[in-house]
């Protein structure tokens, strides 16, 4: 799966990092200072991070804070003084070294990383880090159960998390960190009950002594706290007397004394020549591998964006000895995952404020769209959700044969017209007959011939127009090559919310799934990965570039 693409970026980072190493060698310092550092190294030995050394900041005060109020997962802005919190930070953590920065996908935390970082590290989010979500107490004052944060431990907040809920999460999150970037220093700008979690997980306290000796009560902040993460997380439910009896016998850490030859090795180390590479020596490499991407079906604009994300990030940049490929491809990942950053839609929260959900299915003949719709609803009802298709593709009856048979498959309704009928009438059929039986979603099948024939588009208007989808998902072979970006720009006239690619497990190319959502700023719901109403995953950006850079 995307062997094409994959190799196409191995062949540019091995390209890119020789060019690191040849700029070394016309760097070296002279012989005898080179032999005395190798020399130092030999005596004192570079001490390594045993696991995942963390450093956590939280960040700045927002409007909400000054005003006594409870945000979660609301949005929220830094107020004049959190910036100025945020750049203060800056400043005085400008002498630390971070091999990554995650902050949570929440703006304020987003703002603070940006603000204190200034653009040295870019910023990976991730939603495992958010606050916790406070449900009918969002937006209300704090003070109604910041002296009772304790009961809802193991309780939700109404309609919200618990904090045992953010617990998994930042374990997943931790976990992930194990797996990914050991040995590395990793900075997090997160919130409050994210760092407790830390508390509790990496220093062994509980819940109610967390919450009792959290620094915000106790108002003693301090420009960042260092976590060190040894081994993955296993979540087990321990008494509270167990984890402090276990605390308790801990051996104290001893304090250690640098020696005189390891305070002059870390002088040493300081002084080391690090290389840099100006555009002139980048621009070959990149422009190669412009064209190596085309060649696995990347857009010309999206792979121009790639080499001018990579350039910015790379020209100029220092770079110590031994990290030339871990830095390379930290670079290919921030643009990879710079594409795929586009607004999320979960399906399964759409019904929670409307029903029925009504999504239509765009696409192409032969572009695996009745078998997607099919998959979709077998995911719904494996989760519990009830589903109604509609077989609005009634100019061809081979396709509304087809729709039935994987109704009765899936035991799931088809609602169908005789062929040539209106499919605007059978859809908003579908949807009254869902809103008769309280069914919670409708999925509606369309005609799908030649995306360029204009009678089409205008059928696909009127369904848009009469039945108003809450969605319209395009379905795209990802086998078409360049014609899926062609397709993407075609369809984008009727409207496209989201995007499931077919036939993913037989593409060794994968650069549609960059051009697409390059072009229509839209969500990639799902990759199907075979012929079984299973072989459906979530789309995942991070795996995908992890895919494609492994």
């Amino acid at each position: 799966m995307f062997g094409i693409l994959r190799d196409k970026l191995s062949k540019a980072i091995k390209a890119i990092s020789e060019k690191f190493k040849a700029k070394e060698e016309e760097k070296k310092e002279p012989k005898p200072e080179r032999l005395e550092l190798e020399q130092i190294k030999k005596e004192v030995g570079k001490k390594e991070i045993k696991g995942v050394l963390i450093t956590y900041f939280a960040h700045g005060t927002t409007t909400d804070n000054e005003n006594g109020i409870a945000t979660g997962w609301a949005s929220c802005e830094l107020s004049n003084t959190g910036v100025r919190q945020a750049k203060e930070l800056g400043e005085t953590i400008a002498n630390k070294e971070f091999d990554v920065v995650f902050s949570s996908d929440l703006k304020r935390a987003i703002d603070s990383a940006n603000l204190a970082f200034e653009g040295k590290y870019k910023t990976i989010t991730d939603k495992r880090l958010r606050e916790i979500n406070y449900g009918d107490f969002s937006q209300k004052p704090s003070k109604e159960f910041k002296n009772k944060m304790i009961e809802y431990v193991n309780q939700p907040f109404p309609n919200g998390e618990s904090y045992k809920d953010v617990e998994k999460r930042i374990a997943d999150f931790l976990n992930y960190l194990h797996d990914n970037y050991y040995r590395k220093h990793i900075a997090i700008v997160a919130h409050q009950a994210p760092q407790l979690a830390l508390e509790v997980l990496l220093n062994g306290k509980t819940w109610e002594r967390a919450i009792k000796e959290d620094w915000r009560a106790q108002n003693k902040w301090q420009p960042g706290w260092d976590y060190e993460l040894k081994e993955k997380i296993e979540l087990v439910d321990k008494k509270p007397h167990e984890i402090e009896k276990k605390e308790a016998q801990k051996p104290k850490p001893k304090l250690e004394k640098k020696s005189f030859i390891s305070k002059i090795f870390e002088k040493a180390v300081k002084t080391v020549t690090e290389r840099k590479l100006d555009e002139n020596d980048l621009l070959p490499v990149l422009s190669e591998l412009e064209t190596d991407l085309i060649e696995a079906d990347v857009a010309i604009e999206v792979a121009e964006r790639i080499k001018a994300d990579l350039l910015k990030e790379l020209a100029g940049k220092e770079i110590k000895r031994g990290r030339e490929n871990e830095e390379i491809v930290t670079a290919f990942k921030c643009s990879l995952l710079g594409i795929l950053d586009v607004p999320t839609v979960d399906l399964e929260k759409l019904a929670q404020n409307k029903k029925p959900v009504v999504l239509l299915f765009l696409g192409f003949n032969g572009s695996g769209k009745t078998t997607s719709i099919a998959k979709v609803a077998n995911f719904l009802k494996e989760r519990g959700h009830t589903t109604v298709l509609a077989a609005g593709d009634s100019w061809r009856a081979a396709a509304i044969e087809q729709l039935e048979e994987h109704g009765n498959n899936i035991g799931v309704k088809v609602i169908k017209h005789n062929y040539g009928a209106d499919p605007a009438a059978v859809v908003y059929d579908a949807i009254e007959h869902a809103r008769a039986k309280g069914i919670e979603y409708v999925l509606a099948d369309s005609a799908g011939r030649v995306h360029t024939n204009q009678n089409l588009m205008q059928e696909l208007q009127k369904m848009v127009r009469v039945n108003k989808p809450d969605l319209n998902i395009l379905i795209i072979d990802s086998m078409t090559g360049n014609d899926a970006l062609e397709q993407a720009r075609a369809f984008g006239a009727v409207g496209v919310d989201a995007v499931i690619f077919t036939k993913i497990d037989v593409n060794e190319k994968g650069g549609a799934i960059l051009s697409v959502t390059n072009e229509l700023k839209k969500p990639i719901l799902f990759l199907g990965v075979g012929q079984g109403y299973g072989d459906f995953e979530k789309f995942d950006a991070e795996k995908f570039v992890n895919r494609v850079l492994d």
